[in-house]
């Protein structure tokens, strides 16, 4: 029993210290330092207390009266963000009565704990003054006991992954994932006597590991698996020298998977079908990096602990004049609509139909392939609902050696502000940085002008002027389309 209560008492107060500081709980220094000095006296508690030292009430005084300073001061004590991790790490849905209920649990084994343990033990004369010193009893047994010093350089070891993962560093956290869980591995192997064997192979599935997340699918999970087998046989050459089930348990979950997952800075074990775009993130405080599909052409969005944004875009660019990264365009067939990373939503800034918008788009692409098209060639296309002056498509393309949407304005071309009618045409010219085109315009109302519902505008700029045909083809192919006839 005294066992068991050490390895909960080191996972809760391990999990405290990674929420106090891998988050912002909104303390000054000092509130920091006095979070700290609880844990560190926590962990004093439950080492004294593995020795049945009697002077232990010592400890236990010390946490409940700077808990009282902290709380008096209305600040965090980072019990309920320990709480709400839970729901981030497993990627459960958020739920404020299992919330409060973690919270509470959290809070009365922490303080709650000690004020039981210590009395019963107390009258039953299970304690004894040993030959700890006051220092000891201070904090000075986390560095001093055997026991408690490895804790402290696993601990160490443990806050050294959790900062490279927060880093979102390419390469410090792959040099991290690869040399913490061996050394960590290392550390124990020292503690309990044993030889330490076959760290090579723990290395070896940490690669695996590692790069793991640029796949999806079959492959990343495959690769997890090696991972987790090689980590598993590396660890059970320590199993044969202990016999202790309980330590390969908690090892093999700690070193195969939590410590390369925090040195990478998040769970690779949710969104498996998708694999990372890139070493590089989009937010890497909170964890925001891009994703791509298995074809690897379309980019999503995930942070730490699960998806936000599937992989269904062409690109992802920061919004114009948004600072911080926190709204993104996210990009297809021509138009983009605006994500809120931190609000997690979706903001529409327009009134593009997108099946319209997609017929369009393939109607613009099939002409460029039909006909060919010389570099800088481009071609525009706007359909209007004529009762509300909504826009419902806008494409704006250009030929590039392959087709590319311009989705900003430098990039489409120059205003065209006459007033035409339907069946008209208007011919123009247009000098770029490279090249000089000759421009078409043409608008048509749609299905027709007795009863138009739409108005289609098309303008072509091509090395030679436009036939009239070629752009009358193009709206044909869009009335004869699924959304102008009603199935979309």
């Amino acid at each position: 029993m005294k066992r068991i209560m050490l390895w909960l008492d080191l996972i809760v107060c391990s999990l405290w210290v990674l929420a106090v500081l891998g988050t912002r709980l909104g303390l000054n220094p000092l509130g920091y330092f006095l979070v700290m000095m609880i844990i560190v006296l926590r962990l004093a508690y439950r080492f004294s207390m593995d020795r049945r030292e009697k002077r232990s009430w010592l400890l236990v005084v010390g946490i409940l009266g700077i808990s009282f300073i902290i709380l008096y001061g209305d600040s965090d004590i980072g019990r309920f963000t320990l709480a709400r991790y839970v729901f981030y790490v497993l990627n459960l849905e958020y739920d404020y009565i299992a919330y409060m209920a973690v919270g509470l649990l959290f809070t009365a084994w922490i303080w709650l704990l000690p004020l039981v343990e210590y009395p019963i033990l107390l009258f039953r004369k299970k304690l004894s003054r040993t030959d700890l010193k006051w220092k000891d009893l201070l904090g000075r047994i986390l560095w001093h006991d055997r026991k408690a010093k490895t804790y402290s350089a696993l601990m160490l070891v443990c806050l050294t992954t959790l900062y490279s993962g927060l880093t979102m560093d390419a390469k410090l956290c792959r040099t991290v994932c690869l040399v913490a869980p061996a050394f960590s591995y290392w550390l124990l192997c020292r503690y309990y006597g044993a030889k330490a064997e076959k760290v090579w192979v723990m290395v070896l599935g940490l690669v695996f590991f590692y790069y793991a997340q640029m796949f999806g699918g079959i492959v990343r999970i495959a690769m997890l698996a090696v991972s987790f087998v090689l980590a598993t046989y590396t660890i059970c050459r320590l199993y044969k020298a202990t016999r202790d089930h309980l330590l390969l348990v908690m090892s093999i979950l700690y070193l195969g998977i939590l410590q390369p997952s925090m040195a990478i800075g998040h769970n690779q074990y949710t969104c498996l079908n998708y694999g990372r775009s890139g070493h590089y993130s989009h937010m890497v405080y909170n964890g925001v990096f891009y994703i791509e599909d298995q074809s690897g052409e379309l980019l999503g969005l995930r942070d730490r602990y699960g998806l936000l944004i599937k992989p269904e875009y062409e690109s992802i660019n920061v919004h114009e004049g948004r600072r911080w990264y926190t709204e993104v365009e996210l990009r297809r067939n021509g138009f983009y609509v605006i994500y809120d990373i931190m609000g997690n939503r979706i903001i529409k800034s327009n009134d593009i139909d997108e099946p319209l918008q997609k017929e369009v788009c393939d109607v613009l692409k099939n002409h460029f392939e039909t006909f060919g098209s010389e570099y800088d060639d481009r071609c525009e296309a706007e359909i209007t609902e004529l009762s509300t002056g909504k826009v419902l498509a806008d494409v704006k393309l250009g030929m590039y050696g392959l087709p590319h949407y311009a989705y900003r304005v430098e990039d489409a071309l120059p205003a065209d502000t006459a007033q035409l009618k339907s069946g008209e045409t208007r011919s123009d010219s247009v000098q770029f940085q490279y090249s000089h085109k000759y421009t078409l315009s043409y608008v048509q109302n749609l299905p027709n002008d007795s009863a138009a519902v739409y108005r289609v505008r098309i303008r072509l700029a091509t090395d030679s002027c436009p036939s009239k045909e070629s752009l009358t083809d193009m709206v044909s192919q869009i009335a004869n389309g699924e959304y102008m006839n009603g199935i979309k």
